[in-house]
């Protein structure tokens, strides 16, 4: 139960709404370490599978936070099925940054581009909610 949360569980609801009526919706729950958020993105996972939407989750850890693209991997698992379906220097740069393939090297913005291609293509199949825990200890990349 989230007591005193309403407005805050009201617009992750109304964004998950948003999201299947086919609108994008990028919100930022931010605040100082105890005050619930975690609570909050738990509640919005839950709501977010009893609309039968797909869940792409990750969540920073801070002995990874210098880490090139930890976390990259924890969120896209459930979608790397969709891998065929975008280009192929593309799937090869962010297979690379994920350690499914030998990497040449680490074009940034390739695995950028890779991961909102590959994202794009599994929202295809229906709404998407990407729910990112304490992002603040991803790395850069």
């Amino acid at each position: 139960m989230l007591l005193g949360r309403d407005r805050e569980r009201q617009e992750l609801e109304a964004a998950l709404a948003g999201a299947r009526m086919n609108r994008s919706t990028v919100l930022v729950v931010a605040g100082e370490p105890g005050i619930g958020k975690t609570t909050l993105l738990e509640h919005t996972c839950e709501q977010a599978l009893a609309a039968e939407m797909r869940v792409l989750r990750a969540r920073g850890i801070e002995s990874e936070a210098r880490v090139p693209f930890a976390g990259l991997l924890e969120l896209l698992r459930p979608a790397l099925s969709a891998l065929d379906r975008i280009p192929a220097p593309q799937r090869a740069a962010l297979e690379g940054a994920l350690a499914l393939r030998p990497a040449s090297a680490q074009d940034r913005f390739a695995v950028g581009a890779a991961t909102l291609n590959l994202l794009a293509a599994h929202a295809e199949d229906g709404p998407v909610a990407v729910l990112v825990d304490d992002a603040h200890w991803l790395d850069g990349s």
